[in-house]
């Protein structure tokens, strides 16, 4: 099996040559085709020969390595049956050297990309050659592409890259016996590692809502109050300030640390990128999310203005797209604190942002789920009915509202709904995408909501009292408010 396998697994120089774009393609012949970076006239020969018959084709099997052979030593005696071991040997070397040198090509198309690499490897390499003068005009340059305000900086890899090469400068020349820059260096480091570890902690916090049992370092919060680094966390430096709340209430989850955070956002939110600026705001409504899923419906508002403050800055898109989740959760939290008019709006505003394949279900989705709100519930599953499965958090909310409207519409226990209860129950269970909190979210809702289904109709011993103890007590619910207001109707 593993021969096999190998066979039929294309060269690695196939693999990354199928991921340029023709621009790319032409501009690595040029390169394969210059005599500085290559001489092998074979090398741009299989080059040729890749682009045009192998690529994007097949897999390098005998007979396709065989006709790549033929082509590219076309001026050798042509191999019919198949290639030799020095034939291949041959044929793998000029294929390495073509890898070396699409290799060498992205890494000079990143290089010119990357400000930050650029300047340190041609200022150094001008400090080498002891080109000072020359040294200084690009210093100068670095400078202004950088700035000087470190407040204002959310990266601080080139001012670093910059000040440590002006050390270099200063210390080559002798000019650090009358002045250096030492200290703002030692800052700068200060100020990179924070923003760095900062950075990773809010990954591991990321990471952590799929992986619950990983026992991630998070002790930047305690570690950050040694006064060498305290000193940053200041309106100085609103970056810092914001990520630091960001990650105590990302770790603490209180009401108090939401209040911290949403203040400091609207002080800082003119200091700093509208990308890191959306970022903390998602970081909020995320938060808010989880605070309603765990029946905390005050936080169904908070959402709802969270998410007018971004459409009133334009941070709802991204790159000119609106993805499944945002539009459904502005559908959703705005139905349920009865902005419907604010909801229908937005639907009208960012609908034809969504992606195509998946807009028209969107929609049917979107009408559904306002019809049921508004009690409209044949109407609800005769949207619903017709949206396709596409979607994880649609699939799942598209079944749980069908269910509902059945249960506000049926006059009598059937065993098709019930059926319909543990169907839902497999589909979530068996969902490699939900997370465990979703999974137990959704396990004791859909029990629960089940029990109470049949309690309507008269059938099984539950009682209400043992319903509502179950949704009270219920550490992650969905539906908690609906599923109360059920319970108290049945009592009356």
């Amino acid at each position: 099996m593993i021969e096999n396998s190998r066979k039929k697994t294309p060269y690695l120089v196939v693999e990354l040559l199928e991921n340029f774009n023709q621009k790319e393609l032409k501009d690595l012949q040029k390169i394969v085709s210059c005599a500085y970076f290559n001489t092998d006239r074979y090398v741009i020969k299989l080059l040729e020969v890749l682009i045009e018959k192998v690529l994007h084709q097949t897999n390098i099997n005998q007979v396709i390595q065989l006709r790549l052979y033929n082509q590219v030593f076309n001026d050798q005696p042509k191999v019919k049956n198949e290639l030799n071991q020095k034939q291949k040997a041959i044929l793998r070397s000029k294929i390495s050297a073509l890898t070396r040198l699409a290799e060498r090509f992205i890494t000079i198309e990143a290089l010119e990309q990357s400000n930050v690499h650029q300047y340190d490897l041609m200022l150094n390499a001008l400090l080498d050659k002891k080109q000072y003068r020359l040294f200084s005009k690009h210093l100068k340059k670095g400078e202004i592409i950088v700035g000087n305000k470190l407040e204002q900086m959310n990266s601080f890899d080139f001012k670093y890259k910059l000040e440590n090469c002006t050390l270099r400068y200063l210390y080559e020349t002798g000019q650090w016996l009358k002045e250096d820059n030492l200290n703002q260096l030692i800052k700068i480091v200060d100020l990179n590692y924070l923003n760095k570890r900062m950075d990773y902690t809010m990954t591991a916090l990321s990471f952590r809502t799929r992986k619950p049992d990983t026992n991630y370092d998070l002790s930047i919060t305690s570690f950050i109050k040694q006064a060498t680094l305290k000193q940053y966390l200041n309106s100085d430096y609103p970056y810092l300030s914001l990520d630091l709340a960001s990650i105590e209430l990302s770790i603490k989850q209180t009401d108090e640390l939401y209040l911290k955070f949403i203040s400091l956002i609207k002080k800082y939110q003119n200091l700093i990128s509208s990308e890191k600026l959306k970022s903390h705001y998602i970081l909020a409504l995320n938060f808010c999310n989880r605070m309603t899923k765990n029946g905390r419906l005050n936080y169904i508002n908070e959402y709802v203005n969270l998410q007018k403050s971004l459409d009133e800055k334009n941070l709802i898109l991204n790159e000119k797209k609106i993805s499944l989740s945002t539009l459904k959760n502005i559908v959703v939290f705005g139905c349920k604190a009865q902005e419907f008019k604010w909801v229908l709006k937005m639907i009208e505003k960012y609908s034809s942002y969504i992606n195509s394949t998946y807009r028209e279900d969107a929609m049917k989705f979107n009408w559904g789920y306002i019809a049921y709100v508004q009690k409209y519930y044949e109407k609800a599953i005769d949207y619903l009915l017709n949206v396709e499965n596409f979607h994880r958090s649609y699939d799942i909310d598209k079944r749980m509202l069908i269910l509902k409207s059945y249960y506000e519409l049926e006059k009598h226990y059937t065993e098709p709904t019930a059926q319909l209860f543990r169907s839902i129950e497999a589909f979530v269970l068996n969902n490699k995408q939900c997370t465990e909190i979703d999974k137990k979210m959704y396990k004791n809702t859909i029990r629960i909501f089940y029990n109470l289904y049949r309690y309507k109709h008269g059938v099984g011993k539950i009682t209400l009292d043992k319903l509502q103890q179950q949704v009270e007590e219920a550490e992650y619910i969905a539906s908690k408010a609906w599923l109360l207001e059920k319970i108290e109707e049945l009592g009356k």
